[in-house]
């Protein structure tokens, strides 16, 4: 996901859901749910040269690395971003919102 600027990501959550392993921009949406080396590989936007670093490091980590990676950022996803838990956090910023 080598985005500049992006809002809540669907496609980096189904990526997650599927089990890929995520390479991600310093974005901070992303950086909310990937943390670099435990959930996936972070690589700074507008950085062309340091996310083919992430993808080469990607690519010399060993399967049970990677596989970590994904079931990391499997488990955070999954107790952190559900349809549910993303509903109440929308709910509660807009009562916010609309209380001031």
């Amino acid at each position: 996901m080598p985005s500049r600027a992006e809002g809540f990501s669907i496609a980096l959550l189904e990526g997650i859901a599927s089990g890929l392993p995520v390479i991600a921009s310093d974005i901070k949406p992303f950086t909310e749910i990937i943390k670099h080396n435990i959930t996936g590989l972070i690589a700074r936007s507008d950085d062309v040269n340091d996310f083919a670093d992430k993808m080469l490091e990607f690519l010399n980590l060993k399967l049970n690395q990677r596989e970590e990676l994904a079931s990391n950022a499997l488990k955070f996803v999954s107790q952190n971003c559900t349809p549910e838990i993303i509903a109440a956090q929308t709910l509660n910023l807009y009562s916010k919102i609309l209380n001031k």
